[in-house]
């Protein structure tokens, strides 16, 4: 599944220096959620043996998440620029950890794609918001060096996914290794506590392009 880095919007006016957090959360969660995509499916054989599960049921585990990351991707952008690019960004990543969490202790094959899809609506949000965040909160040359960076952490995040995935269910099992998706996911949203909020209000009434502002945390 291709990952594409949202354009950078339009802003009115700079609003000042970003929090250090704020690159370092939006990179992590962009590589965990870049890995899930590509990952997954090395768990399945372990996933389809464990739960007695095989053919199209054991496929959604993959197709569930795809499905739900490629619809809700720019649900979770709109909403994000009208009631808080910080918000959902933090909300998609307790939806993608809790995701992971149910997965990981999920006891039947039908648990297990519900919570996929659960999953791939929060890596939605993480991704979109994420960029929303990145557009917001750097002006310039700044800002194209964090898309890139952005961009750059998308692809080793699908490049090693497959690798680093293998490697944990080797360590842990698979539902050890969903589980510390889990982990990192809660990490994450604690960091982008520190992160500053930031929206797009459009007056009532205009028709005019929307207005950027952001708030302290």
């Amino acid at each position: 599944m291709d990952i594409t880095v949202p354009p950078a919007p339009a802003r009115a006016a700079s609003t000042g220096r970003p929090s250090a957090f704020t690159l370092p959360v939006v990179l992590v969660g962009v590589v965990l959620v870049a890995m899930s995509i590509s990952g997954t499916a090395v768990a399945l054989p372990s996933i389809g043996a464990d739960l007695n599960a095989s053919g199209s049921s054991l496929n959604w585990v993959v197709a569930g998440y795809n499905l739900a990351f490629a619809a809700m991707t720019l649900v979770a952008g709109s909403t994000a620029d009208r009631i808080g690019r910080r918000r959902v960004f933090i909300a998609a990543v307790l939806v993608f950890a809790a995701g992971f969490a149910a997965t990981a202790f999920s006891p039947s094959i039908v648990l297990t794609d519900v919570a996929r899809v659960v999953s791939g609506a929060g890596g939605a949000g993480i991704m979109a918001a994420g960029g929303a965040i990145l557009a917001a909160g750097y002006d310039g040359a700044a800002r194209n060096r964090a898309f890139a960076l952005m961009g750059t952490m998308a692809g080793i995040g699908i490049a090693v996914g497959p690798t680093l995935s293998g490697l944990l269910i080797a360590a842990t099992g698979w539902r050890g290794g969903f589980a510390v998706y889990t982990m990192v996911g809660l990490l994450i949203a604690l960091g982008a506590t520190r992160t500053r909020e930031s929206r797009a209000p459009r007056p009532a009434g205009s028709t005019g392009p929307a207005v950027f502002c952001s708030s302290p945390p």
